[in-house]
């Protein structure tokens, strides 16, 4: 799942999303990640993994559903 649709889905707000990273990150910064003009570290896309429970992971943060998808469909 991508993290714009995971955010829409539980009602979280960049802000509090933000927050809950250690150490916390600005709206504006979860907001490039969503808009895909800042790239998310190892790091943080391993917090973001475990906040999720795994329903965002690090290789979604990092390539998009599309890219994802297709890669998958041409292995």
């Amino acid at each position: 799942m991508q993290l714009r649709d995971y955010l829409k889905t539980h009602h979280i707000t960049m802000v509090a999303f933000g927050q809950l990273l250690s150490p916390p990150v600005s709206a504006g910064k979860v907001n490039h990640w969503l808009r895909r003009t800042r790239r998310v570290s190892l790091e943080e896309a391993l917090q973001i993994e475990t906040l999720t429970k795994g329903v965002v992971t690090p290789r979604e943060l990092a390539w998009g559903k599309s890219q994802l998808e297709e890669e998958t469909a041409n292995a």
